[in-house]
């Protein structure tokens, strides 16, 4: 990969969704590419999204990566389609955090864009520099 690289982990929660215009604007200014990241857990393991935190989705929520795929359509078509360089991707681990911190490492990405919910004010939008 040449050039600036901006990684975008979404978890298809709606809060994800938040960080969008966050990554656009970095794209924008950077001149960069987009890539969309999706960190899938290993089959019937309990998936842990931070450090010291995890979580089972409930049976009927569980997913595949061919659902995962058509999520990532989705979030492109539907907020993204402005842009003319974006990938989509989906890594695995054990860990979705650190799923995203080694694809970002592997692709030499400039920033990782997360958004996250705080527990006592709402939401939050952080861009961390990969580098």
């Amino acid at each position: 990969m040449t050039g600036k690289c901006v990684l975008l982990a979404v978890d298809f929660a709606e809060t994800s969704l938040h960080a969008i215009p966050v990554a656009k604007s970095l794209v924008h200014a950077l001149g960069a590419e987009l890539v969309v990241v999706h960190a899938l857990a290993p089959e019937g393991a309990r998936r842990s999204y931070l450090p010291g935190r995890s979580s089972a989705p409930p049976p009927q929520q569980a997913m595949h990566s061919e659902d995962e795929e058509a999520l990532l359509t989705k979030i492109r078509d539907a907020h993204l389609s402005d842009l003319a360089n974006v990938t989509l991707q989906l890594v695995s681990g054990e860990a979705a955090y650190q799923a995203i911190v080694d694809q970002a490492q592997r692709m030499r990405g400039d920033f990782i864009v997360l958004s996250a919910l705080r527990e006592s004010s709402g939401r939050r939008n952080r861009a961390i520099s990969a580098g």
